[in-house]
């Protein structure tokens, strides 16, 4: 996949704050580049178009490690996700953000909007089986991941 970060491909562009926004989107997931006076548009463009590919391949990478937050935030809700296969991710990654502090995107994850509410079969500890159902938990729980660089080694 390749993904062109051009101005003329900008879905938003807002220049009356500081630092200054170019928004683009790649599916359902938003894309912010900020630049100022002394870091120009094009070339703070420059900077995040040499990594934005492998951003996005490394998006297994980012919701493992936001699952792992996400896990000491909702135990309940994972212990049970954990306990039938499931066939999509209760994680999505919203936004990728590359702000003025890094050259390194940061990314934005939260619960999938997509994600259908899943039934399965499990068995307790005493080989019981039971019916296991996986519902998101309510509300938005927007998990902020730092700036790494792409593809590194943990």
């Amino acid at each position: 996949m390749t993904i062109l970060l051009r101005p003329a491909d900008m879905l938003g562009h807002w220049t009356d704050r500081n630092p200054k926004v170019c928004e683009f989107q790649q599916d359902s997931t938003m894309i912010y580049v900020e630049y100022d006076g002394a870091n120009p548009m094009q070339q703070r463009l420059g900077v995040a178009q040499a990594s934005i590919d492998a951003a996005f391949s490394d998006f297994s990478r980012v919701l493992a490690y936001a699952e792992g937050v996400s896990s000491l935030r909702h135990p309940d809700f994972w212990k049970n996700a954990r306990r039938i296969p499931l066939r999509q991710h209760p994680l999505a990654v919203f936004c990728v953000r590359y702000t003025l502090e890094s050259e390194c995107p940061s990314y934005e994850v939260s619960w999938n909007p997509d994600f259908v509410t899943e039934e399965g079969v499990a068995y307790s500890n005493e080989w019981i089986e039971e019916n296991v159902r996986v519902e998101l938990p309510q509300g938005n729980d927007f998990i902020h991941i730092a700036p790494f660089l792409p593809n590194a080694p943990e």
